[in-house]
């Protein structure tokens, strides 16, 4: 019972983990956004990936942390802009 409580888990995880579209860095790149907020989207979705993958397979997650680190020339933090193709990301984590 065990063993198909995991194999569950697995195939739930790995059916989402394809069924999420992949927001590749030319989404952000044809929308305005530099390339270094580029590579902070693509470092937030594989940090946001990996939590959803470790709480679907039932692993330890006593804090959660999902950090957009991106800073200005100032040294202020840029705030990651809202965008539809990350609701199923955020939805995963409600």
């Amino acid at each position: 019972a065990k063993l198909n409580t995991l194999q569950e888990s697995l195939t739930s995880a790995l059916q989402w983990a394809y069924a999420v579209e992949e927001i590749p860095p030319q989404h952000w790149l044809g929308r305005g956004y530099s390339e270094e907020y580029a590579d902070a989207m693509e470092n937030l979705l594989n940090s946001m990936k990996q939590t959803i993958a470790t709480l679907r397979l039932g692993g330890d997650c006593e804090t959660i942390a999902i950090d957009f680190d991106l800073r200005s020339e100032d040294e202020n933090y840029i705030r990651a802009d809202h965008d539809e193709l990350l609701l199923p990301y955020w939805k995963e984590l409600a």
